[in-house]
């Protein structure tokens, strides 16, 4: 069981090329994930709102 306020490394490496992203693309990225990968971004996105643009997250059946 995680702490709270704890992401995991996956979470921080997104973070890491969200904000070394090329000049060239101005626009935030659409980001999509689902299970962890869902729980991660929406950790992440809460911390670092400016890294994203739309963020989908989708059930996981």
């Amino acid at each position: 069981m995680r702490s709270p306020g704890v992401i995991p490394p996956e979470a921080v490496a997104e973070a890491i090329l969200r904000h070394r992203r090329p000049a060239r693309r101005p626009r935030k990225p659409c980001v999509i994930g689902n299970c962890q990968a869902g729980w991660a971004l929406m950790s992440l996105a809460s911390l670092r709102p400016e890294l994203f643009g739309p963020i989908v997250i989708t059930p996981n059946e």
